[in-house]
């Protein structure tokens, strides 16, 4: 029988009920998990970046993120050092919202991150849909399995920096570099252990048939649009 998220000790403990993944160190992941390529965006988007340096973080404090609080302190960090979450407007960051309507993706909604040097991000399962009353259901399960989130590098890569997803640990990206994992089995974690601040955005959203033509055909480059049509 599932336990709720007040029956938890841990978010993580909580969130891997929901979960698929293997969960052994020494073993190779099923590569559907991730892509950490499957296309790459090109265009100049650092002024916006430099527009959205305000530190956001804020947020109701529900049972969800008092744990996410607690369970940061439990493993030597602290909640407020995982990342900032920018203060992204889709109106002032035209190219950041290009970018997030170049995947396709219904009813997505974007996060912009600033990781800067001596942050991380502890070991965890990502939320998004998948907890709440009726979390075993099957319906649940199959609107969760529709729900997509892609990260997408808004900067390369520079030393002591890296990700790490399931068994894989990814450095080295480039400026653009889109990576799709499944965030609802897909454990991973972020570092900065470098010089320089590290930028990434996810986009969330429902699966599309444009979305899986794109993520079928990898390495593709997505040149910008000067619109999208929402």
């Amino acid at each position: 029988m599932l336990k709720t998220i007040e029956q938890c000790d841990t978010l993580f403990e909580y969130r891997r009920q929901f979960s698929e993944y293997h969960f052994d160190k020494w073993r190779s992941d099923d590569p559907s998990l991730l892509n950490k390529n499957f296309a790459t965006v090109v265009g100049d988007w650092e002024d916006e970046l430099q527009s959205m340096k305000t530190v956001g973080l804020k947020g109701e404090m529900d049972e969800y993120r008092k744990k996410a609080t607690g369970e940061a302190e439990r493993w030597g960090n602290t909640y407020n050092r995982y990342y900032s979450i920018q203060n992204y407007d889709p109106i002032k960051h035209p190219t950041i919202k290009r970018i997030a309507g170049s995947f396709g993706l219904k009813d997505y909604s974007v996060k912009v991150h600033l990781q800067k040097p001596g942050q991380m991000s502890s070991w965890h399962l990502d939320k998004c849909m998948a907890g709440g009353d009726g979390a075993d259901s099957q319906a649940f399960k199959d609107k969760a399995e529709q729900l997509i989130r892609v990260f997408v590098m808004l900067n390369d890569y520079t030393f002591g920096q890296m990700m790490q997803f399931g068994n894989r640990v990814i450095t080295h990206w480039r400026k653009g570099q889109c990576i799709f994992f499944r965030w609802q089995d897909l454990p991973h974690c972020t570092a900065n252990c470098g010089h320089h601040d590290r930028w990434l955005m996810h986009v969330t959203g429902m699966r599309t048939k444009e979305f899986d033509k794109l993520l079928s055909n990898p390495n593709q480059t997505i040149q910008l649009k000067e619109t999208i049509n929402e």
